[in-house]
């Protein structure tokens, strides 16, 4: 019975406990969707810059970020092979 009467108080009401802070919660669901599609953008503005590269100054890009012969050391082995 008293379960029946909780459901009823919270019918009347028009929300239940649970969306009691549905802004929030909109808003915090909205900042994620907006970083989600920054991360997008930045990632497609890397391929872009990306493409525009050589290979030969590709692996000079990665000696800048990683340091010399430091790490990707498959990506440096294909960008080893174009350029002879």
């Amino acid at each position: 019975m008293a379960e029946a009467e909780t459901h009823e108080k919270k019918k009347k009401k028009g929300f239940s406990r649970r969306h009691e802070t549905s802004e929030a919660h909109d808003i915090a669901h909205r900042a994620r969707e907006e970083q989600a599609l920054m991360k997008v953008r930045g990632v497609k503005e890397r391929a872009a810059t990306r493409v525009l590269r050589t290979p030969a100054q590709q692996i000079a890009e990665l000696d800048r970020r990683l340091g010399a012969h430091v790490g990707a050391t498959k990506e440096r082995a294909r960008l080893a092979k174009t350029v002879g």
